[in-house]
């Protein structure tokens, strides 16, 4: 029913001429528990609005596209080390010793900072490096779950 409903979504989009609005499949564990892999995402391709901290955005890099959740803005003191990952000196996420090197950065003009819910197994920022708004595709405006086992 929620596939019918994202068809029907993106059908109206493109009779009205409205190409903001992009579907796309999640690819992989590092967005559990908010997004599944397999799980439905419609983005929408117009960020005029601006990005902030906890959006979900799709982003490119040159091997794939990637869903992470927006944690650093541009300003932002990123310090990472065994026990978590810090903005501003506050602890927003414990993380388990990655093997990681400590590290303190200050995100640029037009970067971001993103990570995967799922800090265990997820290719972010903390080893492709801030990501620049040149690389963003959208932001997440609705999560179609494709399983009933990912409410869990």
């Amino acid at each position: 029913m929620k596939f019918i409903l994202l068809l029907v979504f993106l059908l109206q989009s493109l009779l009205v001429g409205d190409s903001n609005y992009k579907s796309y499949i999640n690819d992989g564990p590092s967005m559990v528990p908010t997004i599944y892999d397999g799980d439905r995402l419609l983005v929408n391709t117009d960020t005029s609005e601006g990005i902030k901290r906890d959006d979900l955005i799709i982003f490119k890099t040159e091997e794939k596209s990637y869903c992470k959740r927006v944690i650093g803005l541009t300003g932002d003191q990123i310090e990472i080390n065994k026990t978590g990952i810090f903005v501003n000196n506050k602890l927003i996420k414990e993380t388990s010793d990655l093997g990681l090197p400590d590290s303190k950065i200050i995100i640029k003009d037009n970067e971001y900072y993103v990570v995967g819910d799922n800090t265990g197994n997820s290719i972010d920022s903390r080893f492709l490096g801030p990501i620049s708004d040149t690389q963003i595709i959208g932001k997440v405006v609705k999560i179609f779950h494709t399983r009933e086992s990912s409410y869990d």
